[in-house]
């Protein structure tokens, strides 16, 4: 093998070393991104949407503009190729076809391969502008997320619907303001159509610190109905949940956390001798203290009774006469 030149992956420029060292595994990755690819035919229904949804996945969105033939469950080169050169972990898919009229593809990769895909068709589509909401989330706001119906009755429910929560939750926070909740973005399965629905917050006045919250209908509001999926296996789920032994806290005895992450813990002491507990120094609460108290009471009440056993009563004075 020594006639074969050897190809090494070794940068040739400072900037390519950044990138690559940006690629590489980390304790803690960076926030998901997210590619927004059209297909060889797509119809108008389609382009709209995918522009929506780039609004919101923003800014952690990358948008291709020219039209590409690709076949993802087909052939997923293409996708794993872009998701390699713009460090991006999930994609959204459409084209238009007779067979498949109004088609979207929603996905995930793992190490630069493709773990999860789901192929919807799109119906009763309503974008932002036929919206009239008087307010418009900000770019970057993070969703408030809420699941209705049963997604656990089938695999490729619960994992799609994990998809949905992974694509559009953004950057991970450890706190979040609720005045910068500004948007919910609802999901509601039912027997062949699954239901998308975006509300933007509006905050009233309510006469009382907490303000009252109505929704109004902002969109991008849409159905889907399942056609094809493709799952990944229970080996690639496992490596991609794992976590790194550096993140995971120790235990500690006698110290639990409720569901609002609020410590609970358990104190054991031994018994106090309440004679040696440090009190504020009062003279008047002292034991010479209270002896001196009570023996200055003692001679008091002596000389009291002294006094009064001492007192001699006075005759009553004498009437003068009346002269005439």
């Amino acid at each position: 093998m020594s006639g074969v030149p050897s190809v090494s992956n070794k940068p040739k420029s400072k900037k390519a070393l950044r990138r690559q060292k940006e690629k590489e595994p980390k304790l803690v990755e960076n926030p998901k991104q997210a590619m927004f690819i059209k297909g060889n035919k797509c119809s108008q229904i389609c382009r709209d949407l995918l522009n929506d949804l780039h609004s919101i996945k923003k800014p952690l969105a990358v948008k291709y503009s020219r039209k590409n033939p690709i076949l993802p469950f087909e052939d997923p080169t293409s996708i794993e190729f872009f998701s390699n050169k713009t460090d991006s972990s999930l994609f959204c898919f459409t084209n238009h076809t007779k067979k498949r009229p109004n088609n979207m593809v929603f996905g995930r990769l793992f190490d630069f391969h493709v773990a999860d895909m789901f192929e919807v068709g799109i119906q009763n589509y309503e974008s932002i502008t036929e919206c009239a909401a008087k307010k418009r989330p900000y770019v970057g706001n993070k969703p408030c997320f809420i699941f209705n119906g049963d997604f656990e009755r089938s695999i490729e429910l619960s994992r799609f619907a994990n998809l949905l929560l992974d694509f559009f939750r953004g950057r991970v926070v450890d706190k979040i303001n609720l005045k910068g909740i500004e948007h919910v973005i609802c999901v509601t399965a039912e027997e062949d159509l699954i239901h998308f629905r975006h509300y933007s917050v509006v905050m009233k006045k309510s006469g009382t610190r907490i303000p009252r919250i109505e929704l109004e209908d902002c969109g991008p509001n849409f159905d889907m109905k399942m056609r094809r999926f493709q799952l990944a296996s229970e080996d690639v789920m496992k490596e991609s949940c794992r976590v790194p032994k550096q993140l995971i806290k120790k235990k500690v005895k006698s110290v639990k956390s409720n569901v609002f992450g609020e410590k609970i813990a358990t104190i054991h002491m031994q018994r106090q001798d309440l004679n040696t507990l440090q009190t504020s120094h009062v003279k008047a609460l002292s034991r010479k203290g209270k002896r001196k108290y009570a023996d200055a009471e003692d001679d008091n009440n002596n000389n009291n009774n002294n006094n009064n056993n001492n007192e001699v009563t006075s005759p009553p004075p004498k009437k003068k006469r009346k002269t005439k």
